[in-house]
């Protein structure tokens, strides 16, 4: 009986708790002052019980959050390993579609070396559905020669182009159309005069090397 009273005394100083403070074992310290020996042992005895549940509680999230976080790795891992292997096969004509694999050239106009738009020497390169390039970009004038990148990405028919790596947000980009089959220009200008400034390129799609495939 007089566990059962020590007991809700403890519960009723708990709820008080929550807008008091400072505390001790998580009872308002004036409070604290009233309780006898055997009620603070008993207070003391429920705040370790409930740190240690907090502990365990902590732990097992941080094990599921490690777990969840190993798994999406590895499913990372794996599509990128997919995504290779299938590039490799569209190189090697094996793998794919026609479309699958495009010739990009890169001339004329100007490209942004630091905080200045400088001509450039022209760039071409064979690109992948999947594949993602980093290019480049010099600039030779008379007493310096200028060096930056470019990001290629193509993927699904959409043609990705930007200085940063991450190929995200604001960013020029091309859709693929029948035109790509026997050449296309077009003349490109980077959103917020990132990287491109009215920059001639030319797609064309490489005929895929396997017999029989259907030209869509």
């Amino acid at each position: 009986m007089r566990y059962v009273a020590i007991t809700g005394l403890f519960v009723t100083l708990m709820l008080a708790c929550s807008a008091c403070t400072p505390a001790i074992y998580g009872v308002p310290q004036p409070e604290w002052q009233k309780l006898t020996d055997a009620q603070r042992l008993e207070a003391i005895r429920g705040y370790n019980v409930r740190e240690k549940l907090r502990e365990e509680q902590r732990l097992r999230q941080a094990e599921r959050e490690a777990k969840e976080a190993e798994i999406q790795a590895m499913e990372s891992r794996r599509r990128q390993e997919d995504m290779q292997r299938q590039v490799e096969g569209i190189y090697r004509g094996d793998a794919g579609h026609y479309g699958d694999l495009i010739r990009v050239t890169i001339q004329g106009g100007q490209f942004r070396f630091g905080s200045k738009n400088r001509s450039f020497q022209p760039v071409a390169l064979k690109i992948a559905n999947g594949e993602t390039k980093r290019v480049e970009i010099v600039s030779h004038e008379r007493y310096a020669t200028y060096r930056a990148e470019l990001y290629l990405r193509y993927l699904d028919g959409l043609l990705l182009f930007d200085t940063d790596g991450r190929l995200d947000g604001n960013l020029s980009r091309l859709v693929y159309e029948p035109g790509w089959r026997r050449g296309r220009s077009y003349v490109v200008t980077s959103p917020e005069g990132r990287g491109l400034h009215e920059v001639q390129v030319s797609v064309e799609v490489v005929p895929h090397l396997r017999e029989g495939e259907v030209h869509r």
